[in-house]
């Protein structure tokens, strides 16, 4: 892991594409998108 962090820091190109990457992820977590497959789960258990 210690090696991949390193890696991480020495290229800034990999640096900018993870967190480039990792902004785009999170978008799946939002507030919104949580509740509606929140609300599917719900309404394919009724």
């Amino acid at each position: 892991m210690a090696r991949q962090i390193s890696r991480l820091l020495d290229d800034e190109k990999l640096y900018f594409r993870c967190q480039t990457q990792g902004y785009e992820r999170i978008r799946d977590f939002s507030p919104d998108v949580i509740a509606k497959q929140l609300e599917g789960l719900l309404n394919d258990l009724v």
